[in-house]
């Protein structure tokens, strides 16, 4: 895929329920918050508890930023989940584990255009339909490596991003992509973050979720100063040459390989 640079801004969507930590986030540039409900454990139906709700009624409380709520995969509740994160005000949905695009359409006729939707590609199935889906009136997509990666029997979440996989779902949609969790640019493990940032601005991505491994390494740190590193660290890397750019998606390509080998 050709060098893609940044027309946009790049997004930093916050996954916390820390709610000093959500200001102090959003007061450092960060772009939008995140609230989990998606909460299924084997084969058992999705759970959402009362506390899950009030969380969201919390972090809408406490903050004017964007606020997306990810609900639980589509069920027979789904449109009682729906209505409560529009009640507590939420900006956008994302819908996981996408099956159909039947069950997609539901939940955009349900969203009447009171709130943005956004779905996470991360089935079989989500990914053989990335076509269709992607003629749907999404706000954002979201590539789930984690799930994907065991949806494929793949050894590494990252294989889907050194075998072209990932590359062929967004080359489909035209709307804000992303995937995976960033942190500062020299952290990360095993994978460099830097070499993640690489992979995101290749893909043309605009956004990515900062999560554990972000919220550990801010400790004892300024976060305005993170924030602000991270960012420009994503504006230099989307103004690499093309050379550039081949030679970090081939040590990327190198260490994912690695790990599948299971290279110490």
């Amino acid at each position: 895929m050709e060098l893609n640079k940044l027309n946009s801004p790049f997004e930093l969507l916050l996954c916390s329920t820390d709610l000093s930590l959500i200001q102090e986030s959003v007061a450092a540039g960060v772009d939008a918050v995140m609230v989990e409900w998606e909460n299924v454990e084997g084969d058992r139906s999705p759970i959402l508890t009362s506390e899950m709700v009030k969380t969201l009624e919390q972090v809408r409380s406490v903050t004017d930023a964007w606020v997306i709520c990810r609900l639980n995969p589509y069920y027979e509740r789904t449109l009682a989940e729906l209505e409560l994160a529009i009640a507590n005000k939420v900006d956008e949905i994302w819908l996981p584990k996408v099956q159909s695009v039947e069950e997609v359409v539901k939940v955009l006729n349900w969203s009447e255009g009171r709130v943005k939707v956004g779905i996470v590609v991360e089935t079989v199935e989500a990914m053989n339909l990335s076509p269709k889906l992607a003629e749907l009136p999404l706000h954002r997509v979201h590539i789930g490596l984690n799930d994907l990666a065991e949806s494929l029997d793949n050894p590494h979440p990252f294989c889907t991003l050194i075998d072209g996989t990932v590359e062929k779902i967004l080359q489909n949609f035209t709307i804000s992509s992303g995937f995976g969790g960033l942190t500062l640019p020299e952290k990360g493990h095993p994978i460099p973050c830097h070499l993640l940032m690489g992979e995101l601005i290749r893909l043309g991505c605009r956004f990515s979720l900062l999560r554990r491994s972000f919220i550990a390494d801010i400790q004892n740190r300024n976060l305005s100063e993170v924030i602000l590193r991270i960012k420009n660290f994503l504006s230099q890397v989307s103004e690499r040459s093309s050379q550039a750019c081949e030679i970090d998606r081939l040590e990327f390509v190198e260490l994912v390989q690695g790990l599948i080998r299971g290279d110490k």
